[in-house]
């Protein structure tokens, strides 16, 4: 069995700031749907416009809270990058030509979230822009997952991590074992 080494995912701040004004527009919608519906409709189609608004809201805000959590992992033969249950790639270590820690630019700013830039095939899992990034570059494209389920092939990735230079380091001699 090969030894896992977890990593964090970088300052949960900025996420949890944007999953508390989404929470509060998610409750504040099925709430107001329930006092209009249930003003008007008898009990049963309330109770059911209650059932189809709250799941799938309910839902969502599980969903946009699992990046608070997530945490990416190193073993011996590759590196999973995850952004909850919202993105993630695992990239063989074969294929991972360079780290690098990132600095963004006033013309490319790193953005809390994720992204995908076609054009680059970059891939962007940023739990905080005030955490440390890392730039990750690829001999080949690997498969991944974004925005919950959209599929994409990455050849580059900046990722948000809680130690740039301790990150960089495990995978510069996980790379070389």
């Amino acid at each position: 069995m090969t030894a896992i080494t977890r990593f964090g995912a970088g300052r949960r701040g900025a996420w949890a700031a944007l999953l508390a004004g989404v929470s509060v527009l998610g409750v504040l919608e099925v709430g107001v749907l329930h006092l209009v519906v249930g003003a008007y409709a008898p009990p049963l189609a309330a109770l059911a416009v209650d059932l189809v608004f709250g799941i799938p809201t309910a839902a969502l805000l599980v969903a946009m809270a699992s990046p608070l959590w997530s945490s990416h992992r190193l073993d011996r033969e590759r590196l999973r990058l995850r952004f909850g249950w919202l993105a993630g790639i695992d990239i063989p270590l074969r294929v991972i030509r360079d780290t690098a820690t990132y600095h963004p630019t006033a013309r490319q700013p790193a953005q809390t979230g994720l992204d995908f830039d076609a054009d680059s095939a970059t891939l962007l899992l940023v739990r905080s822009s005030a955490s440390a990034l890392v730039h990750i570059d690829l001999t080949e494209e690997v498969p991944a997952r974004t925005q919950g389920w959209r599929r994409v092939v990455a050849r580059a990735i900046i990722v948000s991590v809680d130690d740039a230079d301790a990150f960089r380091a495990a995978v510069d001699r996980a790379r070389s074992d």
